[in-house]
């Protein structure tokens, strides 16, 4: 679920322990390649 606290909190931890300044969970490997590919990929 999208603004879950605990999914929130572990965005936050993974973005710390890679030295990013976001970081963005999915639920599956599949929504997380679309979600990177519309990230850079225009219409």
């Amino acid at each position: 679920r999208y603004g879950n606290p605990t999914v929130a909190m572990f965005e936050e931890r993974m973005a710390a322990l890679e030295g990013t300044e976001d970081g963005f969970a999915t639920a599956s490997g599949m929504a997380a390649v679309s979600g990177a590919l519309m990230a850079v990929l225009k219409a």
